[in-house]
């Protein structure tokens, strides 16, 4: 996942590229979950165990992009020049959208109870792209909400180093654990921008990447 942010006196942030892990075809069974959330479980599966993480548009190789504008107005604390490097900014939510995330995991009754993790991990900083010199942006200033997130669903977080956005989930399958099955994912990340400092002006880049772990 690829991330800019940009400040021309408006601050932009972030690429996001999806990640896709395995590819199959979905089963779909079970289990309900709020509106905006779905988390599925289907029996049944004998094959290999196979994955699919994907962050982003549905289409391989597509880079989605998540972008933050805020105008000089609003920077920091809202001030032009904000007197506080610790200003009292609004938060200022992606211009972009939410950005839909889906995991699938099918494990045969081998492999069960199947332990699932999904981590997000980016560098510490958003570097300068254009305009801003050696200036950065600490990839903490966004953090991301899940929509009605509902058992064993994706978690709220905020970026920045290494941090479980999943899990670890145990999936038991069926049956006690005699009968393979299906785990399902489905939701939207809504990205914000804390706007607590302000940032020299100009266009900031990242990287952001999500993985899945199975033992």
């Amino acid at each position: 996942m690829n991330v800019a942010t940009r400040l021309v006196r408006r601050l932009a942030c972030r690429r996001l590229r999806p990640l896709v892990q395995g590819l199959a075809a979905a089963a779909v069974l079970c289990a309900s979950a709020p509106a905006g959330s779905v988390v599925t479980t289907a029996c049944c599966h004998t094959g290999a165990r196979d994955v699919i993480l994907r962050v982003g548009t549905a289409t391989a190789g597509t880079i989605d992009v998540v972008r933050f504008d805020v105008g000089g107005g609003t920077t920091g604390n809202s001030q032009a020049a904000a007197p506080n490097p610790h200003g009292n900014g609004v938060p200022v939510a992606a211009a972009t959208g939410a950005v839909p995330v889906y995991l699938r995991v099918r494990a045969p009754a081998s492999v069960l109870p199947q332990q699932i993790t999904v981590t997000v991990s980016s560098p510490p900083n958003l570097t300068c792209a254009a305009g801003c010199g050696a200036a950065t942006i600490p990839f903490s200033q966004i953090s991301w909400t899940v929509t009605n997130p509902a058992a064993g669903d994706f978690v709220d977080g905020m970026l920045g180093g290494t941090s479980t956005i999943l899990g670890p989930v145990n999936f038991t399958g069926f049956v006690f654990g005699f009968v393979g099955g299906t785990y399902q994912v489905d939701n939207n990340l809504s990205f914000s921008f804390a706007n607590t400092t302000p940032y020299a002006a100009g266009r900031y880049t990242g990287r952001v990447t999500y993985t899945v772990t199975l033992p």
